[in-house]
């Protein structure tokens, strides 16, 4: 099936920015789906959630697949997720730079690829 109405992705639109992206693209006619760990307190119009941990390329891979099944078609992609870390480099652990790193950088491109190598 494919969605008259266009479709845009959100990772980690479940608050703050993220979720007001998902409220923006909804006003504007999008069917909005966000890939995050956690629910939307209150989900926009035309907007649901898909769990996801966008830190892990196979989460990423399957939700996006999940997407183009549902809907037909993907027409953007907003790779919000994200954490922020106040620390020196000598507080910051390894594991913490990893996690840093795996949601921050390998969570938007896994996002961007597992939509361009299915459109």
């Amino acid at each position: 099936m494919v969605s008259e109405k266009p479709v845009c992705i959100v990772t980690g639109g479940s608050l703050g920015i993220g979720l007001s992206v998902c409220e923006v693209f909804s006003e504007h006619g999008y069917q909005v789906v966000n890939l995050d760990i956690r629910d939307f307190d209150v989900a926009p119009e035309n907007a649901r959630w898909k769990q996801c941990d966008v830190s892990k390329v196979s989460d990423v891979d399957t939700a996006v697949s999940e997407v183009l099944t549902a809907f037909g078609r993907v027409d953007a992609v907003v790779c919000n997720a994200g954490i922020h870390v106040s620390a020196t480099i000598e507080e910051t652990e390894e594991d913490l730079l990893d996690a840093v790193f795996n949601l921050n950088v390998k969570g938007a491109y896994a996002t961007i690829k597992a939509c361009l190598l299915r459109l």
